[in-house]
């Protein structure tokens, strides 16, 4: 049995934005981890994973099937990928994390070691197109897994392997990043928190993680964007459309209340929403100036459109003040009780009908 460390693995290909540490491969973000092409009867892996409050899930996927999930352990996990198949034959592999980073686990860290085969490792081929999913619990996979009547907050209802993200990658033959943080936004979070907002991390590896390993392995550097993607989807304003209905965020160092408002007949604050319309317009000019060659393309309304409009006019006002003609906007169809999923979150019909659309726009860019 030939025995591998993962990072003297030439023929491997490194799934998201990752981190750097001798004789182990950190993956930080849901949806990252690693490809490989091998020809062997078996192969199995060596994952490291420490948490306290959230446990880490995993998944892979052979030949792009998808085989298991499962928990990992504290410590170090031995997982069988397959065994007794055919040794003649190359299997193309992918060793995904479920799971989002959660900066409230002061000890969460994932870190894929080394890889055991009979058999030999063949380059893994790129995809057809590269693609960045930014968001929050939609991009996530919040709700993915489980009973409608579930929930509690937990990892085990997360999912990257049933969200809509990686079922664009699986039909259009498309290597993906994902950052994604559930209950974030673009100007605040569900909560008022105007701290829990991605484009506060979008420029690091992965600002959302606080533990010691993760920041070691350089979770908060700054990120090289050397990914390079085609498109860059964002599917943000959620949150922010949330803060309108949930009560003040208190800044603990300076004492400053936030809170983004309605009107007396409920209408949203004009004001208020000007504030997130410029956020939107601003995100949009960072996110060019780090992929000054890709396509992007803004997703709303999983889970209604109220702030359609604002962000429609953020978007024009970044195309108008920059010039730039490779954005553009479309709205997804709001689940319903019947595409429902956990955690009162879109399910997987839910998220199959938002792949297909996105894949069909996709198809008919101009890239």
């Amino acid at each position: 049995m030939q025995e591998i460390n993962v990072n003297d693995l030439k023929e491997k290909k490194i799934l998201g934005r990752c981190g750097t540490i001798s004789g182990e491969l950190p993956i930080f973000w849901n949806g990252g981890g690693i490809e490989v092409n091998v020809k062997a009867a078996e192969l199995s892996a060596d994952i490291y994973a420490e948490y306290e409050t959230r446990e880490i899930w995993c998944a892979y996927l052979i030949n792009g099937a998808f085989m298991g999930r499962f928990m990992l352990s504290n410590g170090l996990n031995h997982i069988c990928l397959f065994r007794g198949m055919n040794p003649e034959a190359v299997k193309n592999v992918k060793i995904l994390r479920e799971t989002q980073p959660i900066g409230d686990d002061p000890k969460m860290y994932m870190a894929i070691r080394t890889l055991y085969t009979d058999g030999t490792f063949e380059t893994a081929k790129e995809g057809d197109i590269r693609i960045e999913f930014v968001g929050d619990s939609l991009t996530t996979g919040e709700g993915t897994y489980g009973a409608k009547e579930e929930k509690d907050w937990l990892p085990m209802f997360m999912s990257c392997s049933r969200q809509y993200a990686y079922m664009v990658a699986d039909m259009l033959n498309a290597d993906v990043n994902i950052v994604s943080q559930s209950g974030w936004g673009v100007h605040c979070a569900y909560d008022n928190n105007i701290y829990n907002v991605l484009p506060r991390v979008y420029e690091q590896k992965c600002g959302p993680i606080n533990s010691a390993k993760a920041i070691d392995a350089g979770a908060h550097e700054k990120y090289d964007f050397t990914f390079s993607p085609d498109v860059i989807v964002i599917n943000l304003g959620t949150n922010d459309q949330g803060s309108f209905d949930n009560p003040a965020f208190t800044d603990p160092a300076t004492g400053i209340t936030y809170k983004m408002k309605k009107n007396e007949d409920g209408s949203f604050n004009e004001e208020d929403v000007n504030i997130f319309t410029d956020a939107v317009t601003d995100f949009l000019k960072m996110v060019r100036k780090n992929n000054p060659d890709a396509y992007i393309l803004w997703l709303y309304g999983m889970c209604g459109a109220p702030l359609e409009v604002p962000i429609c006019t953020g978007i024009k006002a970044f195309a108008s003040e920059t010039g730039d003609k490779r954005v553009d906007y479309m709205q997804l169809p709001a689940f319903t009780e019947d595409s429902a999923g956990a955690l009162n979150h879109p399910g997987l019909s839910s998220h199959m009908q938002a792949a297909m659309l996105i894949a069909a726009k996709i198809k008919a860019l101009d890239l």
